[in-house]
This record gives C-alpha cells, sequence and structure tokens, in this order.
C-alpha cells in the first residue's frame, strides 16, 4: 500500500525547528535556513543594477540588459537571488507544490535586502502582482502575495491590492522574449484602490525575467492610480 506523502507546510507547522529549505533539523532564528542551505542559497552581489537588480554587468549602475530596453518604468528594482540551482527548485516547490512554509523566510530576505539594497525613498504601501482568479482558484494561493504579506509586516507598511489580472495570459516562461512583451498587453487592471497623493509604491512578485509582466503592472500602478513613484522587489532575477 502507498503511504500518502505528508503536507509539508503542515509538517513544518508542527515542527518549526526545521529548515524551510530541505526540512532537517536546524538551530537558529525562525525565518532562517540551516548553515548548509544558507551557503548553497548565496545572495546576488553588493554590486547590482539598480533598475533591475542583477549582478552589476560594468562600472555602471544600469546593466546592459536595462540599458538595451531603453529604461525600465519603475525608478527602481531590489532581487535577492540569481534564479537557478537550489533557488529554482525551491521556487518551483513554493509556486506549484504547495510548499507555502517557504514564503516568511523568502519574504524576510527580501524585506532585508529591500533594506539594504533600497535607496533612501521610502515606500508608503506594498502591492503583489496580482494572479488571474481562475489561477488562484487552480493553485489556492497567490505566491506573490504570500512574499508581499511578510514584506509589509517586516517593513512595517499597510499591503494594498490596487490591480487585478482580468486576462488569462500564457505563461510567461513558455515564450521568448519578443512574445513576452504582447503577451501582457492589457492583462492588467485597475481595483478600485484610493492611493495617497504622492505614493511611493513596492510592487512585488517571486521572479523577473524579462520584466514584462512588472512593467505592466507598473504602468497600471502609474497611470490609473497616479502613483508618485514604483520600485520593485523580487525574491530572484532571472
Amino acid at each position: 500500500m502507498r503511504i500518502p506523502r505528508p503536507d509539508i507546510s503542515v509538517l513544518h507547522f508542527f515542527l518549526p525547528d526545521l529548515c524551510p529549505a530541505c526540512l532537517s533539523a536546524r538551530t537558529g532564528a525562525t525565518n532562517s535556513v540551516c548553515d548548509t542551505c544558507n551557503q548553497s542559497l548565496p545572495e546576488l552581489p553588493s554590486d547590482r543594477c539598480a533598475l533591475c537588480g542583477c549582478a552589476a554587468d560594468s562600472i555602471l549602475d544600469i546593466c546592459g540588459e536595462c540599458l538595451e530596453t531603453g529604461g525600465r518604468p519603475w525608478t527602481q528594482a531590489v532581487s535577492v537571488f540569481e534564479y537557478g540551482g537550489k533557488l529554482r527548485q525551491l521556487i518551483h516547490r513554493f509556486k506549484y507544490h504547495g510548499a507555502t512554509h517557504l514564503a516568511p523566510w523568502f519574504g524576510t530576505r527580501m524585506a532585508a535586502n529591500w533594506g539594504e539594497h533600497g535607496g533612501d525613498s521610502p515606500i508608503d504601501a506594498v502591492a503583489a502582482v496580482p494572479l488571474h482568479p481562475i489561477k488562484a482558484l487552480l493553485r489556492g494561493y497567490n505566491q506573490a502575495e504570500l512574499l508581499a504579506r511578510t514584506v509589509a509586516r517586516q517593513l512595517e507598511k499597510p499591503i494594498i491590492r490596487p490591480l487585478r489580472r482580468h486576462r488569462l495570459a500564457r505563461q510567461q516562461a513558455l515564450l521568448d522574449f519578443s512574445r513576452r512583451k504582447a503577451n501582457v498587453k492589457d492583462v492588467f487592471g485597475a481595483r478600485d484602490t484610493a492611493l495617497a497623493d504622492g505614493a511611493h509604491i513596492l510592487l512585488v512578485d517571486d521572479v523577473m525575467t524579462t520584466g514584462s509582466t512588472l512593467a505592466a503592472a507598473t504602468r497600471i500602478l502609474l497611470q490609473q492610480h497616479h502613483a508618485a513613484s514604483v520600485s520593485i522587489l523580487t525574491l530572484a532575477r532571472g
């Protein structure tokens, strides 16, 4: 008889001293990983592109990719990890296999990196990139929303939901660079959420690749909600 695999989120709830990444015993503060996982999950170097958060590739503050795109609609961006290796596996578990126990650790690292690399401009609120309602129903949660909740709590800022996703687009990861921008055209709309005049919004997502999805969401915040500025915080830069 096949024994069903235990739900790892429930397991972590009852055994909080397990490492959230590998589920082995660990010591240390809440929302930390074990020493072995910590060594295998290095953060991006301190020298990063100010517009996308990737590792700097020259003496300039902006990387070659951001220069080629002609700029970004947001003010600045911070990412924590490079998307690959063990981190990629963890994000896949987090997004598609119910490993929501990873959210507090992910979000805590994101908030810490924002504090270190986010510059001096204070933010007023935190928002998450929304999922389409059908996808959210099938998955049971929005991974970006879980990250945003932890980030908002760590930064002691309110979380707002000013965006809605009213078109079910194809998965961005399945498309090449040239088709991703068209894929997110008119995907987002504005919800009836009041933003304070001159608000600086921190927009949270799990991974930035080309930035097309984040750019589409940012433009709604700027053009329809009249946010003064938008910054981006992602767990990983692909």
